[in-house]
């Protein structure tokens, strides 16, 4: 929401402009639930605690839920035999998901031995990432720090996940950890973790309007600043957009010159082709390109967007304001197949078409922002377009340039 802050703080805009803007700060809080499975001893618990600590500064709206402790905030009411870890799991689940729907992030240190439930999480919450601590028992139980696997052994402690009790290996966790990355210590886990996940360092997306720097706090109207936004390697350092003080004008005309700048470097503009719809789901396999051209192809043929097509576009949405990335291709649940597979430019510039194409349909905030955002990542790549993506940048610049200036004016600013 950078560029847009400018106009949605501090301006006197109509009632019905604030409101959408309040709107648009709720509909972009993309929170998430953190679920982290692995057997006694696998180090969940130390990883998720160390993880919540260097997320909580920024992030006043994450709690932090363990499996023991819920057992014990419900004074141990159920036992540790299949129906009662299934009870607690049940809870935990619900639990999360009504933080879910109101915007809290939530880390999660679980036994987890469901995968029906994991499958149900993932279906339910709106973010949902999973991470299995993959830990083999005879590394567990020379660990053993609660006595846990002695006492199974010895036949004195019944119910023991790992001997009584099997532990089925989560089917699709979004990331795995094994004992030979845990030997790099807690705290690499933890940046590895941190990396996967950056919308939990965006703090903005959690600040409602009320609560903005007031104007004395603000940048002088006649102060230069520099537009950082597009710069560096934005797929392999994706930005976070932490939130920053109101800039005012300086801002936005840094965010001018930034993309007139951008625009030099193309002498020649030609129109763009619209390529044809094709079938994007194969083999259960969603194919982002083709995808993309069907969204392309029904905005481009001035019809009603179908409730089908909204589903997908706001999936991308979704997706992207998450992790800031897209991938080539998804599973049926949109999750990355190949997580590498992030670096193909003309899928930003797809992308970037598609939120073009969506905000001049309906005005929608949300996708003016996230065309900003897309095309700030895409500037931080300007040097290693073809000369094709170059051009099709160009028009995007454009354009963007006049849904800005044309949202400016509504509100009474000039660019």
């Amino acid at each position: 929401m950078a560029p847009l802050r400018a106009f949605l703080t501090h301006q006197n805009v109509p009632n019905g402009y604030t409101r959408e803007a309040t709107n648009l700060v709720k509909e972009q809080s993309h929170h998430m639930i953190i679920w982290l499975i692995g057997m006694s001893g696998s180090g969940k618990t130390t990883i998720a605690r160390e993880l919540y600590s260097a997320l909580k500064p920024k992030n006043l709206n994450l709690v932090y839920l363990d499996g023991d402790d819920f057992r014990e905030m419900f004074r141990n009411d159920v036992d540790h035999t299949i129906d009662g870890r299934r009870k607690n799991a049940e809870r935990i689940s619900h639990t999360c998901q009504l933080l879910d729907k109101q915007g809290i992030h939530v880390i999660a240190s679980v036994l987890s031995i469901f995968p029906k439930w994991q499958a149900w999480n993932r279906e339910n919450f709106q973010n949902y990432f999973e991470i299995f601590l993959d830990i083999p028992l005879d590394v567990l139980i020379q660990r053993d720090v609660k006595g846990l696997y002695a006492g199974a052994a010895s036949g004195n402690i019944p119910n023991v996940v790992g001997f009584d009790i099997s532990f089925p290996p989560p089917p699709n966790p979004d990331l795995t950890i094994d004992a030979k990355f845990q030997e790099k210590g807690v705290a690499a886990s933890v940046q590895h973790i941190l990396k996967l996940i950056p919308n939990l360092n965006d703090t903005e997306t959690t600040t409602c309007l009320e609560t903005l720097p007031s104007p004395s706090d603000t940048i002088s109207s006649n102060q230069v600043i520099k537009y950082t936004l597009a710069d560096g390697d934005l797929l392999n350092s994706p930005n976070t957009y932490f939130y920053t003080p109101f800039s005012g004008a300086p801002f936005l005309d840094a965010w001018c010159m930034s993309r007139d700048q951008l625009l030099t470097s193309v002498l020649e503009l030609s129109s763009t082709s619209n390529e044809p719809a094709s079938t994007f789901i194969i083999d259960d396999t969603i194919h982002t390109a083709e995808l993309l051209a069907a969204l392309k192809s029904e905005y481009n043929a001035n019809q009603a967007i179908t409730d089908e097509s909204k589903k997908w576009l706001f999936k991308l949405l979704q997706k992207f304001e998450v992790f800031k990335r897209i991938h080539g291709h998804y599973d049926m649940n949109f999750r990355a197949i190949d997580r590498q597979d992030h670096r193909n430019t003309s899928l930003y510039l797809d992308l970037a078409e598609v939120f073009e194409l969506a905000w001049q349909h309906d005005n929608s905030l949300p996708f003016l922002n996230c065309l900003l955002k897309i095309l700030d990542t895409i500037s931080s790549l300007e040097k290693s377009l073809s000369e094709v993506d170059k051009i099709r940048l160009a028009h995007l610049v454009l354009k963007e340039k006049k849904h800005i200036r044309d949202f400016a004016l509504i509100r009474g600013v000039l660019l």
